[in-house]
């Protein structure tokens, strides 16, 4: 999986540009090949290609400059930035994204974790409390 997600990124401008690939596509293909998305991006982290959660996409973000920011408090265009993962944080990200969402979008979401099992969703919410302890 890391390999195809490589390729893919690399196809598209990583790394002198960000990449940005569907997370359901991914994720599905994860699936299918019995393999966790943490797993895959925690591998691909280990090989310096940081990718993160944003919205319907991961985000692997190229040589950009970066902006100065404070680590310390919550930013909400980052849920996992600045203070340890925690519920609170997550809720506060995942309503963010919500009100900058067509209804369409929001139902298509709906529809999207309507349809998994509470294991998926279970696993999904450890996936993001692991990918982002303090220190990872």
């Amino acid at each position: 999986m890391e390999e195809s997600v490589k390729h893919s990124i690399r196809k598209n401008g990583y790394p002198s540009k960000s990449v940005r690939l569907p997370f359901k596509a991914i994720y599905e293909a994860c699936k299918t090949n019995e393999t966790s998305i943490g797993d895959v991006l925690k591998n691909l982290e280990n090989e310096g290609i940081v990718g993160a959660v944003d919205g319907d996409y991961i985000l692997f973000k190229g040589n950009v400059e970066k902006a100065p920011s404070s680590s310390s408090t919550f930013n909400p265009k980052n849920p996992m930035q600045g203070e340890a993962f925690n519920m609170e944080n997550f809720q506060k990200f995942a309503q963010e994204q919500m009100h900058s969402m067509t209804p369409e979008q929001v139902e298509e979401i709906r529809n999207q974790v309507g349809t998994m099992s509470e294991a998926e969703k279970q696993k999904i919410l450890q996936t993001f409390a692991s990918q982002f302890k303090p220190g990872s």
